[in-house]
């Protein structure tokens, strides 16, 4: 019973190094960028509950593609109240022959003044580790619209 005990306390050991990692900015090079983690566990020790309260939920947008105006992406981002998200991106072509691209990461956001800072770290097929500030402004309880002019839906 013992050895079992130690065994268990070893591998519970060896797995928290392993998603403490994964809490870390990385460069485009795929190294620790210490300047963006060190910004990430600050926005994160200062974020706020009732900030991030007003994103848990599932929210959904469209992008057009500005090169091929054909092509619209369709997002759904869940936040969930633990401070992490996943994301379905569905890529169509003249709404036919679509692709699904998941991703997912941590989120922590604050209140500024009427604006909702939100900072994420976030993976997917194509990046690692990508750290990312956004803000939005809300349109009402259930939509939100970023700095960018991008309008997001609260669907659930």
């Amino acid at each position: 019973m013992t050895k079992r005990i130690i065994v268990l306390a070893a591998i519970a050991a060896l797995s928290t190094p392993a998603f403490a990692q994964n809490d870390v900015c990385m460069d485009q090079n795929g190294n620790v960028d210490q300047n963006a983690t060190a910004g990430w566990q600050q926005f994160q020790a200062n974020a706020n509950s009732q900030a991030m309260q007003q994103l848990i939920g599932v929210w959904y947008t469209e992008v057009p593609n500005q090169l091929n105006p054909s092509q619209v992406a369709q997002r759904y981002t869940t936040f969930e109240p633990s401070g992490l998200f996943t994301t379905t991106t569905r890529v169509c072509s003249n709404g036919q022959m679509c692709s699904d691209y998941p991703g997912h990461g941590f989120w922590a956001s604050q209140m500024q003044g009427n604006t909702l800072v939100t900072m994420s770290i976030f993976s997917d097929t194509q990046v690692t580790n990508y750290c990312n500030i956004s803000q939005v402004q809300f349109n009402g309880p259930n939509m939100m619209q970023d700095s960018n002019g991008q309008v997001s839906q609260k669907v659930q």
